[in-house]
């Protein structure tokens, strides 16, 4: 896996599957900077909200917080032709869009980082939704992909049972 966006089909195209329910509203900084991204509290053993960058700062180097959540890989690039299409998504004026139910997307994000799909999402939907929040992206790795499997077991000890539950080999980290 080259950690480049596949979409659904494998296509690059991402689809919401849900209405985004509009406030008519310009989604402001901290509403931009919640992002569905936790960690555990230290003391506390509870998760916790990561706040985030915006667009804004994110484009211009102000801030290199994550702009999304989920396995957030920033050493991923976009491939030429990607980076062509955010460029043109970035130079484009949007407005925000009027209060009322819509359905969003699809983005084509087809040799692009899930960053820049993200990035290019962020930039066409400037509005909150009824409950003001802002959209936001969660990164994952395609089941079945060598990330998806690092992802899942970095870390962990595996233990490998037969049918009994006997250790059938030495335990491996990862």
């Amino acid at each position: 896996s080259n950690g480049w966006v596949s979409g659904r089909y494998g296509d690059g195209v991402v689809y919401y599957d849900f209405f985004w329910n509009s406030a008519g509203v310009e989604v402001d900084d901290d509403e931009e900077r919640n992002i569905p991204l936790t960690e555990i509290d230290p003391e506390s053993h509870l998760p916790v909200q990561v706040s985030g960058s915006t667009l804004r700062d994110h484009l211009h180097g102000i801030d290199n917080r994550p702009i999304a959540g989920g396995h957030y890989d920033p050493t991923v690039r976009s491939t030429e032709f990607g980076k062509r299409k955010l460029e043109r998504e970035l130079g484009t004026d949007r407005e925000v869009a009027e209060r009322g139910r819509r359905r969003l997307g699809p983005w084509d994000c087809a040799g692009m980082s899930g960053i820049d799909c993200c990035l290019m999402i962020k930039h066409e939907i400037r509005d909150v939704d009824e409950n003001h929040h802002g959209i936001q992206c969660y990164l994952d790795y395609k089941t079945g992909t060598r990330k998806y499997y690092e992802q899942q077991y970095n870390g962990r000890v595996r233990i490998f049972a037969d049918e009994n539950g006997y250790v059938t080999k030495v335990p491996v980290i990862g």
